[in-house]
């Protein structure tokens, strides 16, 4: 049995554990989220018709600010709010 997820249980799904405040990590650097943003948002920010959401991250090293829609897998961990 195929199990289809609503549009907003894939975008949450695709979000993971980032949220305003929260930080993560993966092979590309140390992240902190800014914002999420929902679709209207998104497919402005992104420029991608079809986006149901985006997120605004700072890369910690860098300092870079971008807006992307790349979904959370099991290379992204969160970190513990306290061991950031």
């Amino acid at each position: 049995m195929t199990t289809t997820l609503t549009p907003t249980d894939r975008a949450a799904a695709e979000i993971g554990d980032r949220a305003p405040g929260t930080y993560y990590y993966n092979p590309a650097g140390t992240f902190e989220v800014i914002a999420v943003h929902g679709p209207d948002e998104a497919r402005i920010l992104t420029g991608r018709t079809g986006a149901l959401w985006a997120v605004t991250t700072r890369h910690l090293a860098t300092g870079h600010i971008e807006t992307h829609s790349r979904a959370w897998t099991t290379s992204d961990h969160a970190i513990p709010r306290g061991q950031q």
